[in-house]
């Protein structure tokens, strides 16, 4: 493996890095910010950023993930002057090109400035790294996990007990927007430390595992204080710790598309991916572990290394294309400055190796744009959502058409409805609020949780209901009478079911019997 020295770069090399950056996020940006919309997943931080500016507290409040990314969306909703949709996304946008721009900084210091060809893989990278940044609300985690990867490349250049702690401070403020991007980067960064210590001898683990943890403590302040200070979110937080060690599972388990069990190219690809991830992950921490005393590996491939298998859990926690595609820039980096290395004097063998990456990242994640899912559907149309137009499928026109209709007729001037598991991005188009804590209802919840969801439905009254009772993956145990059987009967015991409104067999609408 050739010795490639780390290119310090100058200001206007930087500047330069950036106005690349800035041209491509807002290129993507420009392209596909008005397109599409999940109204679910999306929602599930769309509605959630919404609420903080009404004051409400994630976790406590509503279902959430950790506060952060509530907070920052919430704040850039305010700059922007309203709590719809776009504001989300100019929100999601901003942290996509922080995370884009650290990891082409992390590729472009490895490469010389005065060799065109070095342009060329640059570029090829930037476009595989921008194809793979899907979804844009998923954005926080990709960047988390960039972040991560970035901070301990730091740390191993600089093998110091002050690298350490700003590693710690770093997984801290991590852990505030996800707790399993915090666990994820106390784990690698530990090995890193334990890795480091046993190669290069420069401080003892103990003293260095002290360091790291009065790092993460200060990091993670932010949520201490909440923890101290914000009455009733303290019992919340850690009882949804609970909840999940007691399911026994971080997803809900998809079994892994392996290449042999594809029907189609793009499936085939895909399950190529997976196996890819899986032989990085045992390969790279191999040649680490046997060349422990070699300097010329590149602290970034070190970092992807360590960073792999922890992501690797998560992307086959729930083997989609989305978490693979969430979870994946370990790998991506981690190949990138491990191709770079190897083949940086053959020109030839480098380029196609990028390219190959590139186009069978075409392949399996450009389907997932909605920029290429409008092209190729001719019946996208326009619908205005939350003050703005956006171009989206005829599947979400005709349940936001739905929900219109059952507004208009049965729940006018601002009255509650409820609407669960899915879909609930309803509540953000229509400016309504959500009767039942758990409004994204996917995972099995207690008789208690149950009830406390049932007090709330009886105190907001919703006018109207509907419950979407498809099996998720296609699983009967995954519909919402199996995972809230209390709540499902409570709703068909006190609300009226009508039948001639939505023509699909799963999806049940009630209304209020007074």
């Amino acid at each position: 493996m050739n010795n490639i020295p780390i290119t310090r770069l100058q200001p206007l090399n930087i500047f330069i890095l950036l106005l690349f950056t800035m041209m491509c996020v807002m290129s993507v940006y420009l392209w596909e910010a008005h397109l599409g919309i999940n109204l679910s997943d999306e929602a599930f931080l769309w509605y959630g950023a919404a609420a903080v500016n009404h004051g409400n507290v994630p976790i406590r409040d509503f279902y959430a993930y950790d506060p952060g990314r509530y907070y920052f969306t919430a704040f850039i909703m305010q700059l922007v002057g309203n709590n719809g949709i776009i504001a989300s996304r100019i929100a999601e946008i901003l942290v996509q090109g922080l995370g884009f721009f650290l990891a082409l900084f992390l590729l472009i210091r490895m490469m010389e400035w005065n060799k065109r060809i070095n342009f060329i893989y640059l570029f090829f990278a930037a476009m595989t790294l921008l194809l793979w940044m899907i979804p844009l609300y998923k954005s926080f985690d990709v960047t988390a996990s960039i972040i991560l990867i970035s901070i301990l490349t730091y740390l191993i250049e600089k093998n110091t007990l002050t690298a350490i702690f700003w590693t710690g401070v770093t997984i801290g403020i991590i852990a505030i927007i996800g707790r399993n991007h915090g666990v994820y980067g106390a784990v690698a960064g530990t090995s890193v430390i334990v890795y480091l210590s046993l190669t290069r001898h420069q401080y003892s683990i103990i003293t260095a595992l002290k360091y790291i943890c009065i790092g993460v403590v200060i990091g993670y302040l932010p949520m201490i204080l909440m923890l101290i200070f914000i009455p009733g979110f303290t019992h919340a937080f850690f009882k949804g710790i609970i909840d999940l060690i007691l399911s026994k599972s971080t997803n809900l388990y998809l079994p892994i598309l392996w290449p042999w069990l594809a029907s189609t190219m793009r499936d085939f690809i895909c399950g190529i991916f997976f196996i890819a991830i899986l032989l990085f992950c045992f390969c790279s921490l191999s040649m680490i572990l046997i060349k422990s005393k070699n300097k010329s590996i590149s602290p970034t491939l070190i970092a992807c290394a360590f960073l792999s298998l922890p992501y690797a859990q998560y992307i086959f926690s729930r083997a989609d294309v989305i978490h693979l595609a969430i979870g994946i820039f370990p790998f991506l980096i981690g190949t990138f400055v491990f191709l770079y290395q190897v083949f940086n004097k053959s020109s030839i063998i480098l380029l196609l190796s990028m390219m190959t990456i590139f186009i069978l990242s075409i392949i399996v994640v450009l389907p997932l744009h909605p920029g290429a899912q409008s092209y190729h559907d001719k019946q996208w149309g326009y619908i205005d959502i939350s003050g703005s137009q956006l171009k989206v499928d005829p599947d979400a026109l005709n349940k936001i058409e739905m929900f219109k209709r059952l507004i208009s007729q049965y729940a006018p001037n601002d009255q509650p409805f409820l609407v669960v598991p899915f879909n609930f991005a309803m509540y953000s188009i229509f400016k309504r609020t959500s009767p039942m804590w758990d409004f994204y209802s996917l995972f099995p919840r207690s008789f208690h949780d149950q009830a406390d969801d049932i007090e709330r439905i009886k105190k907001a009254n919703p006018r109207f209901i509907v419950i979407y009772d498809e099996p998720l993956d296609g699983l009967k145990e995954r519909q919402f009478h199996y995972t809230h059987p209390y709540i499902f009967n409570y709703i068909a015991d006190n609300y009226e079911l009508v039948h001639d409104i939505s023509e699909t067999p799963d999806v049940y609408i009630y209304i209020n019997k007074t």
